[in-house]
């Protein structure tokens, strides 16, 4: 009887058991679906960001931002006082759908490249795609959110914390490991209300909690029948790990100026093709030998394709004309040398 009793209290728990990961499981299919719909309905925008190291920052980085699918145009300058800070790199970045183009206007440089997509070091990262740093990394861009190969995959190693209730605000909590920036997992705070929208995350060191990340203002959108999240202001703060130095604390703060946000504009193609009037000095970042290319005849083509500078004229047929001569004077030289030889 004893034995019995035990046993179909084994069986009980296992059932509680697996009915829970059973609703745990289904509750990330829930989030994991939802979540990644949302950024379909933001197929292309136009906003401008401030970034800063405290709210009162007198100097700042003012980033205006434009996207369609998977081309972009990115435009950086520091800011002291709302002016331009002087002597400071002002930098422009884009896609075409082809080339990943930086340009320095001040240096008159540009570079390019098929595969380095950050080719020049002074951008900020976007308020818009950092809530998503957990699912594609820093560097990411909106058409990497939008993938949703890359959700199916985080999904995989995520685990189900449960619900909680933050500042009034319900969210559905998720594990993902997590192996940048020496954290090893990231709790990430879905917003059931706003289509579970990872409004709050949290980094960890051996359970330790070391960085966090929340968007502290936000607009929503109806957009196609569904919400879509836009930030307006957001927070960063990464704490003592082995890539920051003890006692200090790195912080970020954005914010979005509601005026400046545009919802799936219609933006020209043209605007992510650098022009090279008045460039003197194109990089080819793909060619190891050759990275510096002279001349405003190396750029971007009207079909966004890489163009190499183009030779001087006639000067292969220069070179086919004098190494005809040379060979003619070797034939001269040898006659004249045979001839003389057999006089002797």
């Amino acid at each position: 009887m004893t034995t019995r009793i035990v046993r179909n209290g084994f069986l009980f728990l296992l059932t509680l058991s697996l009915l829970s990961q059973a609703a745990a499981f289904a509750d990330l299919e829930q989030i994991r679906d939802q979540a990644a719909e949302t950024p379909q309905r933001l197929r292309s925008y136009e906003f401008v960001f401030e970034s800063r190291e405290t709210p009162t920052s007198e100097t700042y980085q003012r980033v205006e931002v434009q996207q369609s699918e998977n081309k972009f145009r990115v435009r950086a300058a520091w800011m002291k006082g709302g002016k331009p800070l002087p002597n400071a790199p002002q930098q422009e970045y884009a896609f075409n759908g082809l080339h990943y183009q930086g340009i320095d206007p001040e240096q008159k440089t540009m570079v390019v490249s098929k595969t380095c997509r950050q080719s020049t070091p002074y951008l900020s990262p976007s308020p818009l795609t950092y809530p998503y740093y957990w699912l594609t990394g820093q560097q990411a861009n909106w058409s990497d959110v939008k993938n949703k190969d890359t959700w199916g995959d985080a999904f995989k190693e995520a685990k189900y914390i449960g619900t909680e209730v933050v500042d009034g605000v319900e969210y559905d909590v998720v594990s993902f490991p997590f192996a940048q920036m020496n954290m090893d997992k990231v709790h990430v705070f879905f917003a059931k209300e706003s289509g579970y929208y990872p409004m709050q995350s949290q980094g960890f060191v051996d359970d330790v909690p070391v960085f966090e990340f929340k968007v502290t203002q936000h607009k929503t959108y109806d957009v196609d029948g569904g919400t879509l999240v836009f930030p307006l202001a957001a927070q960063m703060r990464l704490g003592e790990t082995d890539i920051n130095e003890a006692d200090d604390v790195l912080e970020i703060f954005w914010t979005v100026p509601e005026a400046s946000i545009k919802v799936n504009p219609d933006l020209n193609n043209g605007l992510f093709t650098f022009s090279t009037s008045g460039i003197t000095k194109v990089f080819d970042l793909d060619d190891p030998i050759n990275r510096g290319l002279i001349g405003s005849s190396a750029g971007i083509d009207d079909d966004g394709a890489f163009t190499e500078p183009e030779a001087p004229k006639h000067s292969l047929k220069a070179l086919f004309i004098s190494l005809l001569g040379l060979a003619v004077l070797s034939v001269i030289l040898a006659r004249y040398l045979k001839r003389k030889a057999e006089s002797a």
